[in-house]
């Protein structure tokens, strides 16, 4: 799976893919795609990174290259999942359960005649923890993933079932094990969060351990949203304000990147918390809006206001009345904590 490094980078990826072209290397070029494919994956999420799984999957098939191909196929499954309801790129309908699960199934099938794919399971873990069923997700993890205890852990999605079996209350230091094994750096990320949960509960502040945590986690969006989602109803039930943030925030992210079955997680978890849910697409909102809990309307109004219109003008733009204008700016000069409409944040540029 991915490297051990800080940031998952793929610019290597790419420079490795161009050399393997010219030498027209078409073997290693359905690994580099594998490669380039997973990079995207924590940053931008299992549906953006699906055409390049596609092509690194079409290349092992076509190469017979088995081991690859197993490998392939569990991603695409994985990428069906995360769409849940919607078609993706390409593809005329959703997936559909047994589509994913005969996916599952055929590279266990070329695992056993090339290499191995114990941990393919653990999307199934993934698609019952989307539907709210922790119980079962840690099974499928456990199932998957035991055969890594021992190891130095690569693989980013073993922090993700780490983090999940400490929320159920599992010790952190039995569940993570020795440190000089955690891997990846978004092992460390699922650690520090593990950190965070195990603070609050013992009556401490998790200040420290949540920045530890997002250190390791800031340069991948998408597995930083994943792992917030999983501590964010504990740190929220303990007092921590900003993990009702970062659900919203998730929730924007997911509706722009088309992540439906993690968004279908992100919506319950709020509910769970008793917080509003959205009732339409946050894909207008900026993540690091929706945030503060600005909705698509007054995100709209504030891009309005940052291209310098006056409240008449904008009423007229929108065909909504200068009081409603007026009402929407001081909501959002209230969300955001600024004095004046001059002090807004940019509408298409994340703040700190």
């Amino acid at each position: 799976m991915l490297d051990q490094d800080a940031d998952s980078d793929p610019t290597r990826f790419y420079q490795a893919r161009e050399r393997a072209t010219a030498a027209s290397m078409v073997g290693m070029l359905a690994s580099i795609n594998l490669r380039i494919a997973e990079t995207i994956e924590v940053r931008k999420g299992p549906v953006a990174a699906y055409p390049t799984f596609l092509a690194a999957d079409t290349q092992a098939r076509q190469l017979q290259l088995m081991g690859l191909y197993a490998h392939t196929r569990v991603h695409i499954a994985e990428c069906l999942i995360n769409a849940d309801d919607q078609p993706l790129p390409g593809r005329p309908r959703p997936g559909a359960p047994s589509e994913v699960d005969d996916l599952i199934a055929e590279a266990f099938a070329l695992g056993e005649k090339s290499k191995p794919t114990p941990w393919a399971k653990l999307f199934l873990a993934m698609r019952a923890w989307y539907h709210g069923d922790s119980i079962s997700a840690i099974d499928l993890f456990d199932e998957s993933l035991r055969s890594l205890q021992g190891e130095v852990h690569v693989m980013p999605w073993w922090g993700v079932w780490a983090l999940l079996r400490v929320v159920a209350d599992t010790d952190p230091e039995e569940t993570f094990g020795p440190i000089e094994l955690t891997g990846h750096h978004l092992n460390w990320a699922a650690r520090g969060f593990a950190a965070a949960v195990t603070d609050v509960r013992g009556g401490r502040t998790a200040a420290e351990s949540i920045a530890e945590a997002e250190y390791h986690a800031r340069h991948t969006p998408y597995m930083r949203h994943l792992l917030r989602t999983i501590v964010a109803p504990v740190l929220y039930a303990a007092g921590v304000e900003a993990a009702l943030g970062w659900l919203r925030e998730a929730d924007a992210f997911c509706s722009a990147a088309g992540e439906r079955a993690l968004q279908r997680r992100i919506r319950y978890d709020l509910r769970t918390i008793g917080a509003k849910v959205p009732k339409a697409s946050t894909a207008t909102v900026p993540p690091h809006l929706a945030r503060l809990g600005i909705t698509p309307r007054e995100a709209e109004i504030l891009r309005l206001v940052n291209a310098g219109l006056r409240n008449a003008e904008i009423s007229h733009r929108l065909f909504i009345s200068t009081r409603t204008v007026e009402s929407h700016i001081s909501s959002l000069l209230e969300k955001t904590g600024r004095a004046s409409r001059e002090q807004l944040p940019l509408a298409g540029t994340a703040e700190d």
